[in-house]
């Protein structure tokens, strides 16, 4: 009878048993499920996580880039929520600033918020306040010793330091405020040293580590071809670009501009009427350069003044004092700001025919043809192209992400700007040579096929094998990273030899070949494929 008991009692608890067991076995599914990665529900961003101000590691997060660019060798981007992120992509800690004069360890492979609080408001003025605090509509980035220039769609240019040690930025003291401001513009001068009545003179700030101010915009002045100052300015900027304190806007009526924010004046030169004129930029002040007029720059090779075009800029980039503008009528446009008389092809098609591009004026380089960008290289001037975003090389390669909206996919192209052949890490499709030979004045596919399919994944692949959906494209020193909508921030080596990269932490430094492509942040996760479609 005492083991028909227990045997009684045993065969009534198996089934509650077997029921704890099955929810059990539901919750420990569900952790495992969150923890890793579903190849069925790859669609799902519910296992990501948004950057914030703690250091998270950037495969487990989910963004939207906005904006690109690089702080030193680490990755700097904006996104759809409104903030800046600083991702580490190299084998060492990177300290960044506190406001609070603390620092963030940030290690290899995490990611972390250094600016913006995800909203629009606070709006930023020229009182400096901590970075993380204000409200930021960051739609161009560009970096120089750790001080970031922010196009803002606020309205206004932003500078954030983010480096360790104080920066100097210059302000021109705005006239007739009061209260606070009065106070910060006093004590601007004050440092200055300038006398009490010279309002209209620039002064030079000291901008602490993790502080941001605002450096331009905000006013009722259109900027014209006369400089004036940059706070009674309204420039509405989509991108940024600087070169050693020359900062170039692109706003959104189409104009670019000049703003010094170098410590002595700058000789501009604008040409309008095909008539040339030299312009003394002081420092704090800000001119147009191009974009006031309505004659569009047709790719002929025949320049024009950059001020009597119209242009639909999205970004700018600039090398060796000339700008090239990304325009969304599909053209890739340069503007000569240097002194120099650079020649170039009066007729695209026959290299043999020359025109001098003189300071001031625009051609139309690239864009506006029939042909399709493929692996083997062609004149730029001969191929139908939709540039979205700009980066340049030092070596005069312009980088240019290209989108094709009807297929939700896209290209990263490079064109050869400078005077000299340009070698890329590609085989070549018509020789033995490891490398192809980019002559000048010539594009070619450097990433992309088209599609939307095979993601990048954490397995180095070629660039130009795998599908693409670039927002933004940025460059430094080798390195070309692209922002993926498909769900990722990808990198490309553009050197010849292979470099050592830290996609996810120290455990997963990778060797990444010349023209090989990987996933940086988001893992490859993209919204319409699965991880089963992984680049293996």
């Amino acid at each position: 009878m005492e083991k028909a008991g227990k045997r009684m009692n045993r065969s009534v608890c198996d089934p509650t048993r077997k029921w704890m067991r099955l929810v059990l076995a539901f919750f420990v599914g569900g952790v495992f499920l969150l923890d890793g990665v579903s190849a069925s529900r790859a669609d799902s961003r519910s296992r990501l996580f948004y950057p914030s101000e703690t250091p998270q590691y950037a495969n487990q997060l989910d963004v939207e880039t906005v904006a690109l660019g690089f702080l030193g060798k680490a990755v700097l981007l904006s996104d759809a929520r409104h903030n800046i992120i600083v991702l580490n992509i190299t084998g060492e800690p990177i300290l960044l600033p506190r406001a609070d004069n603390g620092t963030i360890n940030l290690l290899p492979g995490q990611a972390v918020v250094v600016a913006g609080n995800s909203h629009t408001s606070p709006l930023p003025s020229i009182v400096p306040a901590p970075a993380h605090q204000v409200g930021l509509s960051p739609l161009g980035l560009s970096s120089s010793e750790g001080l970031v220039f922010v196009a803002d769609g606020n309205g206004t240019i932003d500078a954030i330091n983010l480096s360790l040690s104080d920066r100097q930025i210059f302000e021109v003291p705005p006239l007739g405020n009061t209260g606070a401001l009065r106070g910060h513009v006093t004590r601007m001068i004050q440092r200055s040293g300038l006398p009490s009545g010279k309002l209209g003179l620039a002064a030079p700030m000291i901008l602490k580590p993790g502080m941001l101010s605002v450096i331009a915009g905000g006013g009722d002045k259109q900027p014209g071809d006369t400089p004036v100052d940059a706070f009674a300015c309204r420039i509405s900027p989509v991108a940024v670009t600087q070169d050693r304190g020359r900062i170039y806007i692109a706003g959104e009526s189409g104009r670019i501009y000049f703003l010094n924010q170098s410590p002595s004046p700058v000789m501009i030169p604008v040409s309008h009427d095909g008539e040339l004129r030299w312009v003394k930029v002081t420092t704090g002040m800000i001119v147009a350069v191009a974009g006031l007029g309505e004659e569009k720059a047709e790719v002929d090779g025949v320049p024009r003044s950059a001020l009597d075009v119209s242009l639909s800029p999205t970004s700018i980039a600039v090398h060796n004092h000339h700008l090239f503008l990304a325009d969304s009528n599909g053209t890739i446009d340069e503007i000569n700001i240097s002194q120099d008389h650079l020649q170039v092809a009066a007729d695209a098609r026959d290299p043999n025919q020359v025109h001098s591009l003189d300071p001031g004026e625009i051609v139309a380089i690239s864009g506006n043809g029939n042909d399709v960008v493929g692996q083997h290289s062609e004149p730029a001037a001969w191929v139908s192209i939709r540039p979205k975003s700009l980066a340049i090389s030092q070596k005069g390669l312009l980088y240019l992400a290209d989108e094709d909206h009807s297929m939700g996919a896209g290209r990263i192209l490079a064109m050869n700007v400078s005077r000299k052949p340009i070698f890329l890490p590609f085989p070549s499709t018509l020789s033995s040579r490891a490398a192809i030979t980019l002559l000048p004045g010539r594009i070619v596919l450097v990433a992309g096929n088209s599609g939307r399919s095979p993601l990048v994944g954490t397995v180095p692949n070629d660039a130009r094998e795998v599908g693409l959906d670039p927002a933004q494209v940025a460059y430094r020193h080798g390195m070309l990273t692209i922002g993926n909508l498909i769900g990722s921030i990808d990198l490309v080596n553009m050197r010849a030899k292979s470099v050592l990269v830290h996609p996810l932490d120290r455990k997963h430094t990778l060797l990444l070949p010349g023209g090989r492509i990987i996933s940086l942040m988001g893992a490859g996760v993209g919204t319409s494929a699965g991880r089963k479609e992984e680049v293996p």
